[in-house]
């Protein structure tokens, strides 16, 4: 068994997970059934009405406005720290999502990860499935680099609250 090559990610080695393709995401299955409900209020839709492509659309774009603002404050901290280098896209606007990468030139990813977490802030660290990836950037696929995921439903308090814990973590 040792010898053979699972299905599973290559630099999971441990039998029998080697083999194992994992499960159904069970929250996103719970979830799918709302999903259109949920679309229908970003997009100010009535709630008996059935969506448009047009309105799901809106949905997204309302969903990217709220995001905006919040990505373009915490790229702006980064970029605005010598000891920090934002690891993917280091610009805001539409053409971005609201996960931020980075590492800093002295602490570790689970270093900086675990001082946030202890302020009941969640972020987290790791190469996130792109092993391959942090090789090839020369970083430590095991500690990889510090994700923070930002979303419509966060506010500029926790953005702010979040820039707070990340200047006491990163020094």
């Amino acid at each position: 068994m040792a010898e053979l090559t699972g299905p599973n990610h290559f630099f999971i080695d441990d039998i029998p997970y080697q083999f194992e393709l994992g499960g159904v995401c069970h929250e996103g299955c719970a979830g799918i059934l709302g999903l259109a409900d949920y679309l229908r209020v970003v997009s100010e839709v009535s709630p008996d009405t059935d969506l448009s492509r047009a309105e799901i659309e809106q949905a997204f774009e309302t969903m990217a406005a709220c995001e905006q603002p919040l990505i373009s404050e915490l790229i702006g901290y980064l970029e605005s720290r010598s000891d920090v280098r934002i690891v993917g896209p280091d610009h805001d606007g539409t053409d971005r999502v609201g996960t931020i990468s980075f590492v800093h030139s002295d602490k570790s990813s689970k270093e900086i990860t675990a001082t946030v977490d202890r302020s009941g802030v969640a972020i987290r660290h790791g190469h996130m499935y792109a092993y391959r990836l942090c090789e090839a950037a020369g970083l430590d696929p095991d500690d990889g680099v510090v994700r923070i995921s930002l979303v419509h439903y966060n506010t500029m308090e926790e953005i702010d609250r979040l820039i707070g814990v990340l200047n006491e973590a990163l020094g």
